[in-house]
C-alpha cells in the first residue's frame, strides 16, 4: 500500500439516509433488512433465469 489512500466519497444525501437508518427501532431495522434480502433473492433469481436463456 505504498503511497495509496483509501478515502471513499460519501454525498450529503447518503451520509443523511445513514444517519435515519442508523436511528431506526429494531424492528423497522429488521423490516428493512428483510425487504432488502428479497430484494437480493429477487436480483439473484433473475439473474439466473437470464443465464439459463
Amino acid at each position: 500500500m505504498s503511497g495509496e489512500a483509501n478515502i471513499t466519497n460519501v454525498r450529503k444525501e447518503d451520509k443523511e439516509f445513514i444517519r435515519i437508518v442508523t436511528g431506526l427501532a429494531p424492528d423497522k431495522m429488521a423490516l428493512i433488512k428483510g425487504i432488502v434480502i428479497g430484494l437480493q433473492l429477487q436480483d439473484k433469481q433473475l439473474t439466473q433465469a437470464a443465464q439459463t436463456t
